[in-house]
């Protein structure tokens, strides 16, 4: 049996400790991408950058455990890397790593590494790469996100076969890893609506929610004052064609302390196998950026 990675993470589109697990799902064939008109595309609600600081930089580091029914599921470490130019780019480069345990494994152990380059001046995802390992499975991935043109260029490798996707989109279009950092880096208030669109598992997925809070959340860290964001998730599929299972939205609610740091605390969304949880259980601050300018 194969591990439904995909719906592991596609759930809410935002679960930051299940990262990289999601991958695995290239198992399958390749859907095909669908045109901007499929569903209400993103258009203006889009939402501004915070004018100084950014709440995060070099050094920072978030370790989280993502549950499944209540079973861990898998475990995740990221990292805010020094500032660095990549392929002539003035980049933020952030890195994953993830591994399966528990539930996960019943499956296939999976191992996962990830760094998406962040563009200093919007907080955007240009370039994210990936590399999974399991059982009988080797996969990567190097995806290219739009910058002056409009669609996903996602070159990937399943154990050697070579698949080459252009994935149409209408607002600002980010990874799993680059999703957690447009979130914290901008300007959150109640009532508050977002629109975004998410690469994951060789499909671009529509995510819409609107923001809410401050409320207080209780964690294994004790209560927090956070940001809510509560919306859905739907797969963007070339004239509704694809597996039933995707052609369902998929609601999460995740909370953000309403703090300078902006910690991604807690995502909760259910999938087709049950309830994903995924919880920060450390956080170490970095040295804060001050946002580029261009």
């Amino acid at each position: 049996m194969r591990w439904p990675g995909r719906w592991l993470l596609a759930a809410g589109g935002v679960a930051a400790a299940a990262v990289t697990l999601a991958s695995p799902s290239a198992g399958g064939p390749v859907a095909r991408p669908a045109p901007a008109t499929t569903s209400l595309p993103c258009g203006r609600d889009t939402v501004p950058v915070l004018a100084d600081r950014l709440p995060f930089g070099p050094g920072e580091r978030l370790s989280y455990v993502a549950t499944l029914n209540g079973l861990r599921a898998a475990t995740a470490d990221i990292e805010v890397q020094e500032r660095a130019t990549v392929d002539g780019k003035l980049s933020y480069p952030v890195a994953v790593k993830a591994q399966s345990n528990a539930v996960v494994s019943l499956w296939a152990r999976m191992d996962a590494q990830l760094v998406t380059q962040l563009d200093p001046d919007r907080v955007l995802p240009w370039s994210m790469k990936s590399l999974t390992r399991g059982d009988k499975m080797d996969y990567q991935e190097d995806i290219r996100f739009p910058h002056g043109t409009t669609a996903v260029a996602a070159s990937t490798r399943l154990n050697g076969k070579r698949a080459e996707q252009q994935l149409p989109v209408t607002g600002d279009a980010l990874d799993v890893l680059g999703l957690v950092y447009y979130a914290r880096s901008r300007d959150v208030a109640p009532g508050r609506r977002f629109c975004m669109e998410l690469y994951q598992g060789r499909l671009l997925w529509r995510i819409r929610g609107t923001v809410s809070g401050p409320e207080t959340v209780q964690t294994d860290a004790g209560p927090f004052e956070a940001w809510a964001a509560r919306g859905e998730a739907v797969a963007l599929l070339a004239g509704g064609r694809g597996p039933a299972l995707l052609k369902q939205p998929r609601p999460f609610q995740t909370w953000m302390t309403a703090d300078q740091d902006r910690i991604p605390l807690l995502l909760q969304a259910p999938t087709p196998y049950g309830e994903i949880v995924v919880k920060l259980t450390r956080f170490e601050q970095g040295r804060r950026l001050a946002r580029a300018r261009r």
